[in-house]
């Protein structure tokens, strides 16, 4: 008989290959687009957070404060 007991614990099985020293691996690499223009400015960051988190629970607090 088999039993499973009930737990948060999580296990991974991974199969591991190896590669021999003569294979290759293809990149494709887009030399358009920096990593510098990629990234959030300071500014953008504030923007964001102050529009996705401060104003949307004062505007939540305020429906529910009515």
């Amino acid at each position: 008989m088999f039993f499973v007991k009930q737990s948060s614990h999580v296990e991974t099985v991974v199969l591991l290959s190896q590669q021999k020293p003569d294979d290759t691996i293809e990149i494709d690499l887009d030399l358009d687009a920096t990593s510098a223009e990629l990234k959030a400015a300071y500014q953008e960051i504030k923007d964001y957070v102050l529009m996705e988190f401060i104003r949307r629970s004062v505007m939540n607090w305020y429906v529910v404060d009515k």
